[in-house]
């Protein structure tokens, strides 16, 4: 499934017209994101990268938003 996502930013850096011809359930801007890591690593490693950044931060903000509203002892 992450061929979807792939699939876009590859056009978007070959200069192709964005969601021409595909739906737009993905969005301009993950598409956009995942262009960016493409440029580093290559498109598969990036969005693994990308993957993994992401998995961590939002990780990291359940963690902060539970930490913040518990009762203290």
């Amino acid at each position: 499934h992450w061929s979807a996502y792939i699939g876009p930013a590859q056009q978007m850096l070959a200069g192709l017209v964005p969601f021409y011809d595909i739906p737009m359930q993905y969005g301009l801007g993950p598409t956009s994101l995942i262009a960016g890591a493409c440029t580093v690593l290559g498109c598969w490693q990036g969005f693994h990268l990308l993957i993994v950044a992401m998995s961590l931060a939002m990780a990291l903000l359940l963690l902060h938003m539970a930490s913040t509203t518990s009762e203290p002892p």
